[in-house]
């Protein structure tokens, strides 16, 4: 297969091209630079290793405070426009940048658009988050040119200031200015650039009105440039210790010279922060002071580790610690394996004999005879316990936790496998640390507990009374079905609905009781419940405003509630006009919009069951429940059902009318067809039903949750959750379901799914399809 000179051109001129083949040559200059100073990267090795460790503490403590200094510039940025966020949420979000910035081209400005979402749960709106993070950047960018000011006027004097350091630092500065001058007019709304942003994004030029409520604080700008300032002192602070540490004497000025440099060359960066080009040129630097080549190479690498390497770690560190990470959840697990691997192979490899010599002089040969075939039956164990471990097995954790410690010490008494026992307490360590994630209870190992889940009579006769008191949403109708079980409080005025399969209770929605603080109290009395079963839980179709109950659990929209006002719907209009035609003609040809009130008869129950019927075969459903309801006689003969008839009185479509227990809110469960019947047939059923409701005084008419629809995605969650409704065939018919219901224009209220774990997700789809099952 030939290559086109066309394509070649296209990939040549590819801008992602372009930056991986410039990070490839800065990574090459490190090769050119040690062949060039005939380095001997072991005697650059050994001087390392000779380093004192007090120093390299010392700039160890240092990098921990660097981070944290970054973590207050976003704070005061983040002030200077009237926001606050605290340290910790700001740290994080500097690690997580950091981290991402890395491996994007020009990471230092594209990490900028990246877990803005974290800072919205703080109740920023996004305009500030955009402004806060800019005010960074800029207060960063200014810090660069304010320090190197007093560099460039040193090399000045001592006439080593090359053009290339002159373009760079010329090229910064012009940036800074251009940075102030957007940001000056899109704070003042006037210029340029602020004309271009509302070409380009009017949603965001609109939003930054929302921010002319907010005066822009200068004497936060200005401290937001002095920790910034600050930041840049460190740098150079750290490069001072780099040298320190290697027992030279460390000169301040090479150290300013030498950062001030590397400053400039990571500005310009296209990918991995310089890596390459920094090594060189600030080696060369320490040269040009009078350093050899080792010592040179030597203190860059020790400068990089406390500047690079150590953010970078402890940046990607910022995603496994957060809460519910699936790699943190699944780790443990793989751990134990290859642990129970290592046992195995340490048991049956000879030991090393000046280690073990060492050992008799201090343990009893007995003990460590005994130590080998024990770590290999531990072994054994432990590979048998990752896939306990794996599906969350409590007993599964307290053990293996027991047989790592075990490892440790074992493999210490056994011949000094310090190696081994490292990796024993790191698993242990991991353990500990996630121990929250097992929750499954077994009897035994290998027997499942069984769970005493009972209902009552006098449980659904209560749950009702309670609804009917304290019921404030359309799904409280299917809290009390008979699918469902009941946890309540101690008083009895307050209950919980919910289900349970494979380890995992699914609660419809939320408590319902008297008042706020009833339901908390409530949901944490029933987090302590589950907990001792052995249960993880899921909270499906939460509103908005019950996600403060869960905290800090995780949350997941997971669709939309159609809520159309009856006061303002009408078929007036242009884009009404095949809605309007369509229930006009179904008129003219005699179909009839009929109500009837319960008790249903028999007769009328047998002829929407035949209904029903035709409308599962049609469509290729199967009755489902759990937030719905399915055609059950016993609960349908009590309901009030509106249907279109034909002139000979044959019902086409109905829908089951079920309270709403939302004040002035009206709603509907089952609507169904027939096969055969006039085009816009249910458009005129709820045309119909709309005029019935607003006769009868409602004011909203919900048309239920349509799944995946996310009106305005955001987040990189809302954002997957659209993709694949839009893209994939298996979500046709819910992109379907949001199509037609969107035809009235509803209001559309998001719902949401509450959980602990991202790796509960993964179990989600299947607790969900097993209790909506019919049985």
């Amino acid at each position: 297969m030939t290559l086109s000179i066309t394509s070649l051109k296209k990939v040549i001129t590819n801008r992602t091209f372009i930056n991986v083949v410039i990070t490839g040559l800065f990574v090459g200059l490190i090769i050119v630079f040690i062949h060039n100073e005939h380095l001997d990267t072991e005697l650059v090795k050994s001087t390392m290793s000779k380093a004192n460790v007090a120093w390299i503490v010392l700039g160890l403590i240092v990098t921990i405070v660097y981070i944290l200094l970054e973590g207050l510039l976003y704070v005061v940025s983040f002030q200077a426009i009237g926001a606050d966020i605290n340290l910790t949420s700001a740290t994080r979000l500097f690690l997580k940048r950091n981290f991402v910035g890395t491996f994007l081209p020009a990471g230092t400005f594209t990490s900028l658009a990246f877990f803005g979402d974290e800072l919205k749960v703080k109740g920023l709106q996004r305009s500030q988050i955009h402004y806060g993070s800019f005010l960074f950047l800029l207060a960063s960018l200014i810090s660069v040119v304010l320090i190197a000011i007093p560099a460039i006027v040193v090399l000045l004097f001592r006439h080593q200031l090359r053009s290339t350091e002159i373009i760079g630092l010329a090229t910064l500065c012009i940036l800074v200015c251009l940075l102030v001058y957007t940001g000056y007019s899109l704070i003042r709304q006037t210029g340029l650039p602020f004309r271009i942003a509302s070409i380009i994004s009017p949603s965001f030029a609109a939003g930054l009105l929302e921010l002319r409520a907010h005066p822009f604080r200068i004497s936060r700008f200005i401290a937001a440039c002095a920790t910034s300032l600050l930041i840049e002192l460190v740098g150079v602070l750290h490069l001072y210790i780099a040298m320190a540490a290697l027992g030279i004497h460390p000169s301040i000025e090479a150290a300013l010279i030498g950062y001030v440099i590397m400053v400039i060359i990571l500005s310009v960066s296209p990918l991995l922060h310089g890596l390459g080009a920094i090594e060189v040129a600030l080696s060369f630097v320490m040269i040009l002071y009078g350093y050899s080549a080792v010592m040179a190479a030597s203190i860059t690498l020790i400068f990089r580790m406390f500047e690079f390497w150590l953010p970078l770690l402890l940046s990607g560190g910022a995603f496994l610690v957060r809460k519910g990470n699936l790699v943190l959840r699944l780790f443990p697990a793989v751990l134990i394996l290859a642990l129970g691997i290592v046992n195995m192979y340490s048991a049956f490899t000879p030991a090393i004999s000046a280690r073990l010599v060492l050992l008799r002089d201090y343990l009893p040969i007995s003990l460590i005879r005994f130590s080998t075939p024990t770590v290999a039956m531990i072994g054994i164990g432990l590979i048998l316990l990752s896939w306990f471990l794996f599906i969350g097995a409590r007993y599964a954790w307290w053990i293996a936790v027991g047989l790592s410690i075990s490892s440790l010490i074992l493999h210490l008494t056994k011949a000094l496998d310090y190696e081994e026992a490292s990796l024993a307490l790191i698993t242990a360590a991991t353990l500990l640390y996630t121990r929250k994630t097992y929750f499954v209870r077994y009897k035994a190992l290998f027997r499942l507990r069984k769970r005493k889940i009972t209902k009552q009579v006098t449980d659904t006769r209560d749950a009702t009374d309670i609804v009917r008191n304290f019921g404030n949403s359309s799904l409280d109708y299917f809290k009390t079905y008979h699918d469902k079980r009941f946890y309540f409080n101690d008083t009895r005025d307050s209950f919980i609905s919910f289900a349970t399969s494979q380890h995992y209770a699914i609660v419809l929605e939320g408590a319902v009781g008297p008042n706020m603080d009833a339901r908390r109290d409530l949901v944490l009395n029933f987090e302590r419940y589950c907990s001792k079963q052995g249960l993880g839980i899921f909270y499906y179709r939460v509103i908005p405003e019950d996600l403060r109950l869960y905290s800090p659990k995780q949350y997941l929209p997971i669709g939309e509630e159609a809520i159309v006002d009856l006061t303002e719907f009408s078929l007036d209009g242009s884009n009404k006009k095949s809605m309007r035609n369509a229930v006009n003609k179904i008129e003219r040809n005699g179909f009839l919009f009929k109500t009837y009130l319960p008790p249903l008869s028999e007769d009328l129950i047998q002829q929407i069951k035949s209904v029903s019927d035709e409308w599962l075969d049609l469509h290729g459903h199967s009755e489902s429940g759990f937030s719905q309801g399915y055609f059950l006689p016993v609960e349908l003969i009590n309901c009030e059902v509106l249907a279109v008839e034909s002139g000979e009185g044959k019902i086409l479509a109905f829908a089951n009318v079920i309270p709403s227990y939302k004040n002035g809110e009206s709603t509907y469960d089952l609507i169904r067809h027939v096969r055969n019947g006039p085009n816009g047939l249910l458009d005129f059923l709820i045309v119909k039903m709309i005029a019935y409701f607003r006769q009868k005084g409602f004011k909203t008419l919900n048309m239920g949750l349509a799944p995946l629809a996310l009106v305005n995605p955001e987040t990189m969650n809302e954002k997957i959750i659209e993709f694949y409704r839009e893209n994939f065939k298996q979500a046709a018919r819910l992109r379907g379901l949001y199509e037609y219901k969107k035809k009235f224009e509803p209001r559309w209220e998001t719902r949401y799914l509450v959980y602990d774990q991202t790796f509960d997700l993964l179990r989600f789809p299947m607790v969900l399809r097993n209790v909506s099952r019919v049985k």
